[in-house]
């Protein structure tokens, strides 16, 4: 699996649910499978702005409206 074959989809809470807070899940186009949330309840980010995939895509990085990257490493790959 590789960048080809994962997608990332951002969205921001609606008006319904509050407390839903931003992340980024991850979609894997091959299996149709959909990963968990980033980030994490403990690691909350401002709205998404950018993604992108590391070469080999080992590790996923996501720009926010205030200037910060978040950085995660994907285990789903061996060779890093």
């Amino acid at each position: 699996m590789h960048v080809s074959q994962v997608q990332p989809v951002s969205s921001t809470p609606s008006p319904l649910f509050q407390s839903v807070e931003r992340s980024v899940k991850l979609v894997n186009t091959s299996s149709l499978s959909v990963y968990q949330n980033y980030p994490s309840v403990v690691d909350k980010m401002s709205k998404p702005t950018d993604l992108d995939f590391s070469p080999n895509s080992g590790y996923f990085a996501v720009g926010t409206s205030k200037g910060v990257v978040h950085m995660y490493r994907l285990q789903h790959f061996n060779g890093y």
